[in-house]
């Protein structure tokens, strides 16, 4: 990209702001890496002029360089570590630096490192659709990024991807110790169940104590499947957010309940109006995880005699409505305020952890749930999912 004599004067003004004199932390050890992704050189001269003195809590940049939308990701993968990606939008293609953003994402699954697009031409990548559609979290044109706007958003880059990582090594260790616990109380619950199942072999039919036994058994049984589905929980996926067709994930999860009910011995009635051809911002697997804990619920309360379920997807401007319904009791107004709290059910033998599943899942991809209790005509329950903007025929970018 070649640049006027103009364009250069307006690129000097990170040198001009420079405030000499000011006192700089002691770095620590570990730098924080910084990858600045722009085919001019001068602007790479630059931007590692003016953060040549900077330090957040200590720790000063160690500056890494790409020029290509390829040495990027190259780089990227090289060094997963990296907490700042400051990202030209118009490279080796007037749209590279978006691809990298999306590919960030979506291919290499870093969720973590703090994206910031700089562009010197925001007619290749108008500003509200960046934002709609890409995963990033700042968006500067280059004239903007004085010497001090620059440390104040490498600063703010820099507070939010320790502030994540720190929630993701909490979360690691929570999941490693849930995991952990989980793995002991298993083993202990089938040496109870094991010895119980042996002690009622070689009890007499009419022992009294066999009434006990049966009842541990059934216990060790039911603590084996809340261990279980503590393991599952705490092993859910990190949702890596694409553009997913949303009717095919909707259409898995309705198989998949239908064969749940089946095996449990349920003839129920389904109703589907799930129509083909939009797309939604999210993650598929989990997406359809998520609809498959709420179809299974919904199963387990509608009706005995005559159950039915129903699962409709509603798209209508920005939004995508994906609402299960049952015929059953509803949901009492005391309950409601722990339906999604682990381990709580009014089933006599649930574990209770569909819905605490399904919120979380919900949480960690951004979309919301709301629930229509229908205390004695059945519980209503829905997720919200943004609709991509290609459904409204706005294109998309990469």
């Amino acid at each position: 990209m070649t640049q006027t004599g103009q364009e250069k004067d307006d690129l000097l003004f990170f040198a001009e702001e420079e405030q000499p004199g000011q006192d700089v932390p002691r770095a620590a050890a570990t730098p924080w890496y910084v990858l600045v992704a722009d085919d001019d050189a001068e602007v790479q001269t630059i931007t590692r002029l003016v953060l040549s003195d900077f330090s957040f809590e200590g720790r000063k940049l160690h500056l890494l360089e790409a020029t290509s939308g390829a040495e990027s990701l190259d780089m990227l993968r090289r060094h997963p570590d990296t907490a700042v990606l400051l990202l030209d939008v118009v490279m080796e293609s007037n749209d590279a630096g978006l691809q990298v953003a999306r590919k960030v994402r979506e291919e290499l699954g870093n969720n973590l490192v703090r994206i910031v697009l700089r562009t010197g031409q925001p007619g290749h990548a108008p500003e509200h659709r960046v934002i709609a559609e890409l995963d990033i979290n700042d968006y500067r044109h280059k004239t903007e990024l004085t010497a001090e706007r620059l440390h104040t958003t490498v600063t703010a880059a820099l507070r939010s991807f320790r502030d994540l990582r720190a929630v993701e090594e909490g979360r690691e260790r929570l999941a490693h110790l849930a995991m952990s616990v989980a793995h002991q109380v298993r083993n202990r619950t089938m040496t109870i169940g094991g010895f119980a199942s042996l002690a009622v072999r070689r009890s007499p039919a009419e022992d009294p104590v066999r009434g006990y036994l049966d009842t541990i058994i059934e216990e060790s049984r039911r603590l084996e499947h809340m261990v279980g589905a503590v393991s599952d929980f705490a092993s859910l996926p990190h949702a890596i957010r694409t553009v997913v067709p949303v009717g095919e994930s909707v259409l898995a999860a309705l198989e998949q309940a239908r064969q749940r009910a089946a095996q449990q011995g349920r003839a129920l009635h389904w109703q589907a109006e799930v129509p083909d051809g939009h797309m939604v911002h999210g993650a598929a697997s989990l997406l359809q995880r998520l609809v498959f804990e709420i179809l299974a619920n919904a199963s387990d309360f509608a009706r005995e005699d005559g159950g039915e379920v129903s699962c409709r997807l509603l798209c209508v401007g920005g939004l995508c409505r994906v609402e299960v319904a049952d015929n059953g009791p509803g949901i009492a107004p005391e309950d409601m305020a722990f339906i999604f709290d682990p381990f709580f059910s009014r089933k006599a033998d649930g574990v209770g952890m569909g819905l605490c599943i399904a919120r979380r899942i919900a949480g960690e991809c951004g979309w919301d749930i709301e629930v229509d209790a229908g205390f004695g005509r059945g519980a209503r329950v829905s997720v919200l999912l943004p609709s991509w903007a290609g459904n409204n025929g706005h294109g998309r970018f990469a």
